[in-house]
């Protein structure tokens, strides 16, 4: 069952973002919505747009592989990779690595 795990957090310079990820057979596929900065985070839009970039595969989506848990191990390592990768970086270096 392929269940879409969400993470809302700040750039550095405080800009909101909600990150979609699901786990298949190549590691941990993202897809990120990022607030401008005159947006109010509103999750339910976020999760919307991450989720949508995420599945098409379109800017805004990757792939971290490496990453294979056991499924009650899921969220613990979701949450894991988020805040060691993106959770307080710079607004550049996640559109850089999201190609927004």
């Amino acid at each position: 069952m392929k269940d879409t795990l969400y993470f809302h957090g700040k750039t550095q310079e405080g800009r909101a973002f909600t990150i979609a990820g699901e786990f298949n057979n190549e590691g941990l596929k993202l897809g990120i919505a990022l607030c401008s900065k005159k947006d109010q985070l509103y999750k339910k839009l976020g999760r919307k747009i991450a989720k949508g970039r995420m599945e098409y595969n379109s800017k805004g989506q990757v792939t971290i592989t490496g990453y294979y848990p056991i499924e009650k191990e899921r969220i613990a390592v979701f949450r894991e990779v988020i805040v060691k990768h993106f959770n307080a970086k710079k607004v550049r270096a996640i559109r850089i690595l999201f190609q927004l």
